[in-house]
């Protein structure tokens, strides 16, 4: 009787052990879940990809933050497992698969475009800009508006498509540019076709413009044809402080006669830039006050900027007078001429070629 006992307490304490086992592996199952994957980031000279988890279970989406290292290239890919990720308007995503994903991106870089198709971007562009200035562009209500001129050259367009992008929006917006056209006849050119559009403007609202550097890519289309050319260019502006915009220089000297005048007391000379560009180091319009030695000269050295125009006014006395009597004759030296004042004072002038350059002027009572 107690054998059949014991083997019954064994059966029973068998049982209980193995429902114990049972149990404890169910258990373990079920706190084990799906199975996560790992995420491996990017991180080399050019661009990171970084994302918001670094394991996730399939169908999970994973957000990436995709930060260049230059201004100077762009994105063409973001990669998981060589499958493309899906660009959204903060970033980019993809949809966590069953195995683990190594992350990648494809990049390349910008390039100066100045001649594509018809379009021509225009070689008297400047690549800096200043905010709040206004330069080669109709102002409209006084506001700071900032012009870079493209030629085109394709027949029949009366219709032109733009698109013009930057790469740093924190620098110029595409919000802040509009493209502007322009005929023949708006140019005064007429003749055959004065309807063909042959130039544009594309116009930066300085106004709303930060200190930095962008890539602007632009496209042109002619919109007048079913199978229509089109062009793409792409330039590195500079955006810096109003007053920032450095100018080319050079030094010349100028030396007055004045000794056919009756007049031995103080002279006041203007000497003002035609060509001045708005927000730069460079100051439009100087002043100088002048007295002639016993022989009746004066010379002056002047900063010159390269490629522009200066006209000259010598009035007499410490002050400007518009209304002045005299007259500048025209000169010329080795890299340096002054066209003379043919109607007044003031409507000549001034072009350096050359640095260091001393031109004689010889000055006149009007006639």
């Amino acid at each position: 009787m107690k054998r059949k006992i014991l083997i019954v307490t064994v059966l029973i304490i068998s049982l209980l052990v193995a429902s114990f086992v049972l149990i404890g592996c169910k258990d373990k199952n079920e706190e084990k879940g799906p199975q996560s994957y790992d995420i491996v980031g990017l991180d080399n000279a050019s661009v990171s990809v970084v994302p918001n988890v670094t394991k996730a279970t399939a169908g999970t989406e994973v957000k990436l933050t995709v930060t260049l290292k230059s201004k100077d290239i762009y994105l063409t890919k973001v990669l998981y497992n060589d499958q493309l990720c899906t660009q959204t308007a903060t970033g980019y995503s993809f949809i966590m698969p069953e195995a683990a994903v190594m992350l990648s991106a494809e990049t390349a870089n910008y390039t100066e475009v100045l001649q594509n198709g018809f379009a021509t971007y225009s070689a008297s562009n400047l690549k800096q800009i200043a905010q709040n200035a206004t330069h080669n562009s109709e102002p409209i209500l006084d506001e700071p508006k900032w012009g870079l001129e493209v030629d085109f050259d394709t027949p029949y367009m009366s219709i032109l498509k733009s698109k013009v992008t930057s790469s740093e929006q924190s620098v110029i917006s595409d919000s802040a540019i509009e493209v502007k056209s322009y005929t023949k006849a708006d140019l005064g050119i007429g003749g055959v076709n004065d309807f063909e559009i042959v130039r544009g403007k594309v116009i930066v609202d300085t106004s709303k413009i930060s200190v930095g550097e962008t890539w602007l890519t632009m496209e042109f289309e002619n919109g007048n044809v079913s199978s229509a050319p089109k062009s793409q260019l792409r330039v590195k502006i500079y955006v810096c402080k109003y007053g920032d915009i450095s100018v080319a220089t050079m030094t010349e000297t100028l030396v007055f006669d004045v000794s056919d005048l009756d007049y031995k007391g103080d002279f006041n000379l203007r000497v003002a830039d035609a060509d001045h560009i708005d927000g730069s180091k460079w100051n439009a319009v100087q002043d100088y006050i002048l007295k002639p030695n016993a022989e009746g000269k004066f010379s002056l050295n002047i900063t010159y900027v390269k490629g522009h125009s200066f006209w000259l006014r010598l009035s007499y006395g410490t002050e400007d007078q518009y209304q002045t009597t005299l007259r500048i004759d025209g000169s010329e030296a080795n890299g340096g001429v002054y066209t003379g004042d043919d109607r007044g004072a003031g409507t000549g002038k001034l072009t350096f070629t050359e640095g260091e350059v001393q031109l004689q002027l010889t000055v006149r009572e009007q006639a």
